[in-house]
């Protein structure tokens, strides 16, 4: 007791009288000054820059963590942060966290992490959320009112709960999900007031169903469902206004209907429907108000219409739709009025004819009124409405929003954006979300207000 006493106040004078070093800590004598600086290292970049900090520190005083400003960039890695050693086996910091100067200048390497992460998908649905890791376990959090989570409850969760295994794709709607299995088979879950489950009947469940074999791609609509089979067949089940369901009438059916044949992939919007065909044709059909189906007008479409060709991939909003050339470029039609297009309108309007968006893009998602990308650099791009929420991930809480596309970050592999939150997975293994929480839809075990910034709030499974 008698030692401890004495070296609590050894301590206690070493830090009282400030030039009196506590024993086996360097004083930073060879500073002259004692003033200590805090410097970046690469640590095997490929191209970019180091930011700078040009500022000299006390000794116990905090230098705030630089942002990765110069656009460093490893290939075959994504960029995680800052550690203390170049192998990684330090202490890391993020952007905006301080750093404790204690008795030497402080180097900080870039923290690299490798492009084969533990996450496979996932998907935001109006006020929850499913995430689907590379091992087939499926987790969800969020609202579940109409048991749209299939934990067996209408509980709301908030933080990520494991409810099936050997799952391959998922896909969240307004209020239901579809599950797919890695052997074809599709599962149910949540609400059913039209029939979008498939099920035969209009009754809600909370746990999955088996609703079909033989499917390979599935995606929910606000209440409709698409999927296709291994034959390469569309069918769609559920609310059938606006013809959405592409099968010449707006009754609402319960079972699953067949639409058409020769289809690649499929995207069901708020009330219409798009699908690529094998070829690279993009075809469309139910509510057309804002010219969101891209055939020149503001008429409905009650069957499959051809829009356009040489395209891989589509993605339909609640009034606007975004689709991929296979020259990666990225081409918007339908409501602008929140600037969901990015073509630089601030006022009410919309366009009935694709518009060329951006170039080199690799994936898209369109939101409720906003519009998510990600470039062939893994960069996320943004433009649209940021809402109450925050739901843009750029750091703004208010009602507003963006016209012109901007850069939110880096390292994205995969985004969807959904009604009032956004989700993205990064390199390393990891996945963010921002926008409206108060349902727990951002699986941060919390349960109100919302997050701006997807880099303040990371899911943990």
């Amino acid at each position: 007791m008698r030692n401890i006493r004495a070296l609590i106040l050894m301590v206690i004078m070493s830090l009282l009288f400030y030039g009196c070093p506590l024993p086996g800590v360097d004083d930073g004598s060879a500073n002259g000054s004692g003033d200590y600086t805090v410097t970046y290292a690469p640590n095997g970049a490929n191209s970019g820059t180091v930011p700078y900090d040009g500022g000299s520190y006390e000794r116990y005083e905090n230098a705030q963590v630089k942002d990765n400003t110069g656009m460093l960039r490893r290939d075959g890695y994504g960029f995680l942060g800052w550690n203390t050693s170049p192998t990684g086996d330090g202490t890391t910091y993020k952007y905006a966290e301080n750093i404790f100067i204690l008795s030497s200048n402080i180097t900080l390497y870039a923290l690299w992490g490798s492009l084969d992460p533990g996450i496979r998908c996932v998907s935001a649905g109006g006020f929850y959320s499913m995430f689907l890791k590379s091992d087939g376990s499926l987790y969800t959090a969020g609202q579940n009112g109409n048991g749209q989570l299939g934990t067996g409850t209408t509980r709301n969760e908030t933080h990520p709960i494991k409810i099936m295994e050997g799952v391959k794709a998922i896909s969240a709607g307004h209020h239901h999900t579809m599950i797919l299995k890695d052997n074809g088979d599709l599962y149910a879950t949540g609400g059913n007031s039209y029939g979008q489950l498939g099920t035969g009947d209009y009754s809600e469940v909370n746990l999955p169903v088996k609703v079909r074999s033989g499917v390979i791609a599935v995606d929910c609509g606000y209440y409709h469902t698409m999927v296709i089979d291994s034959d390469g067949k569309l069918y769609g089940t559920g609310n059938g206004s606006n013809y959405r369901l592409g099968n010449n009438s707006t009754d609402n059916t319960h079972t699953f209907t067949h639409i058409a044949d020769g289809v690649a992939a499929v995207s069901a919007g708020s009330q219409e429907t798009l699908f690529i065909t094998n070829n690279g044709a993009l075809y469309g059909f139910g509510e057309n108000n804002n010219g969101n189906l891209g055939l020149g007008d503001t008429v409905e479409r009650r069957i499959p219409t051809l829009i356009t060709s040489g395209v891989r991939a589509v993605s339909a909003g609640l009034t606007h739709t975004m689709f991929i050339t296979t020259n990666d470029e990225l081409w918007a039609m339908g409501s602008s009025s929140l600037g969901e297009l990015g073509n630089d309108t601030n006022a009410f309007s919309y366009r009935t004819l694709p518009e060329k968006a951006l170039e080199d893009v690799k994936e898209v998602s369109s939101g409720m009124n906003y519009s998510m990308a990600i470039k062939n650099d893994n960069t996320l791009w943004c433009t649209g409405t940021n809402g109450t929420y925050g739901k843009l991930g750029i750091g703004l809480s208010q009602n507003s929003y963006i016209a012109t596309w901007r850069e939110v970050r880096g390292d994205v592999i995969k985004v969807d954006a959904g009604y009032q939150h956004t989700l993205i997975w990064i390199v390393g293994d990891s996945v963010y979300g921002a926008g409206k929480n108060g349902s727990g839809q951002l699986g941060n075990s919390e349960s109100s207000g919302m997050n701006a910034s997807f880099s303040n709030s990371r899911i943990f499974f």
